[in-house]
């Protein structure tokens, strides 16, 4: 995720990595909150709130950049 996210930044585009962090901490912080509340999974539970919020950043990123791949092979 981090070598897409620097990409981007290098082609000017910072809104989707934006976009993508701000994403995973709103996972992080609701699914975090609903694991220790509402939930006796302890360490599990967290592990799995914070994978869930990495794969919504990356998968985010990558289909960013296969829109703007295919735009830009479209576009020549």
């Amino acid at each position: 995720m981090n070598t897409l996210t620097q990409a981007f930044q290098a082609m000017d585009q910072t809104l989707w990595p934006l976009l993508a962090v701000a994403s995973r901490a709103a996972v992080l912080a609701i699914g975090g909150w609903v694991v220790v509340a509402f939930t006796d999974s302890g360490v599990t539970g967290l592990a799995f709130v914070t994978a869930l919020g990495l794969a919504l950043a990356g998968g985010t990123i990558a289909a960013a950049f296969r829109l703007r791949l295919r735009r830009k092979l479209e576009a020549s």
